[in-house]
């Protein structure tokens, strides 16, 4: 079930491991606590991995909701006097967005 090791004392599991393990402590009669004392794993980390997997295969993979790929973004023509402003925003996930903006050449 180990996938590797990492830093003393320290096991990375896969996903299918912690699928394993929540199974376990499922059908094993113990409370959360008792059984990540058993078997060596912080309880926060159980705890995370049961939402994670709860939550769906997006959730689990860090994948976002929506499809994803790549688009061909241009830039705009060579900066004159007469070029009108513009704008990118770009959504970037959990809130964050990164906003470009270049104002109209008469106020250079």
């Amino acid at each position: 079930m180990e996938t590797g090791v990492g830093r003393a004392g320290y096991v990375r599991r896969s996903e299918s491991d912690w699928r394993t393990l929540i199974e376990e402590w499922a059908q094993s009669g113990q409370n959360q606590a008792a059984f990540c004392a058993s078997r060596g794993i912080a309880l926060s980390t159980l705890g995370n991995w049961r939402r994670k997997l709860k939550a769906g295969p997006a959730a689990s993979s860090g994948a976002p909701h929506q499809a994803t790929g790549f688009i061909e973004l241009t830039a705009p023509r060579a900066p004159d006097k007469e070029s009108p402003a513009w704008g990118v925003e770009l959504s970037l996930g959990e809130g964050t967005v990164l906003r470009l903006r270049r104002a109209h050449a008469h106020g250079r």
